[in-house]
C-alpha cells in the first residue's frame, strides 16, 4: 500500500539533499586549496597547477564513484520503494524508484563520498602544516588560524547532510 504523497516529499528532500552535498562538497575543495595558499580562482581561465590537479582528480573520483553509487542506491530504492510509493508518479512506482534512486541520490552520495575524502585530506594537510609550524610564534593574523577556524564549519555542514539524509532515509521506510 502507497503513502500518498511521498514520491514528492522524497524528490524534495532528494533535491535538497543534493544542493547541500554540492555545496558542502564544494566548499570543502575551497578549503582545501586556501589551505595551500590559492585564495582565488578564476573558473574561466587557467589556474595555478596546483589547483588544477585538485580538481582533476576531483573530477576523476566523481565519475569513478558516480556509477557505483547509482548500483548501491538503484539496488536498494527497488528493494525498499516502489510498494511505498504506490502509484505515484505516473501511475507506475517503478518510475518513482528510478527518478530518485537511480538519478538523483547518486549525486548526493557522490558528492558525500569526495567531500569526505576531501575533509581528511584536509585535516591531514592542516594538521601537518600546524605541526612545522609549532616552533613558530603565531601572529594574530596568521591565515592557519582563519583556516582551522573555518575548518570547523565542516562540522556544520557534513551534520546537515547526515541530518537531512536521516530524514530522508526515515521519511522512505515509514
Amino acid at each position: 500500500m502507497g503513502v500518498q504523497g511521498l514520491f514528492w516529499i522524497e524528490l524534495g528532500l532528494g533535491i535538497a539533499l543534493l544542493l547541500l552535498t554540492a555545496k558542502a562538497h564544494g566548499r570543502q575543495i575551497r578549503l582545501e586549496r586556501e589551505l595551500e595558499g590559492y585564495m582565488e580562482v578564476d573558473f574561466r581561465k587557467d589556474n595555478p597547477p596546483w589547483v588544477e590537479a585538485l580538481w582533476r582528480k576531483d573530477r576523476r573520483r566523481f565519475w569513478i564513484t558516480l556509477p557505483v553509487a547509482i548500483v548501491a542506491t538503484s539496488v536498494a530504492g527497488l528493494l525498499t520503494l516502489p510498494s511505498r510509493f504506490g502509484t505515484e508518479p505516473l501511475g507506475n512506482p517503478i518510475l518513482g524508484v528510478v527518478v530518485l534512486a537511480g538519478l538523483l541520490w547518486p549525486f548526493a552520495v557522490t558528492f558525500t563520498s569526495n567531500g569526505i575524502q576531501s575533509v581528511a585530506r584536509h585535516r591531514k594537510a592542516l594538521n601537518e602544516k600546524t605541526r612545522s609550524r609549532s616552533n613558530q610564534a603565531h601572529d594574530p593574523m596568521d591565515p592557519y588560524l582563519s583556516i582551522r577556524s573555518a575548518a570547523r564549519g565542516t562540522l556544520l555542514f557534513w551534520g546537515s547532510v547526515v541530518g537531512l539524509g536521516a530524514i530522508a532515509i526515515l521519511v522512505a521506510l515509514s
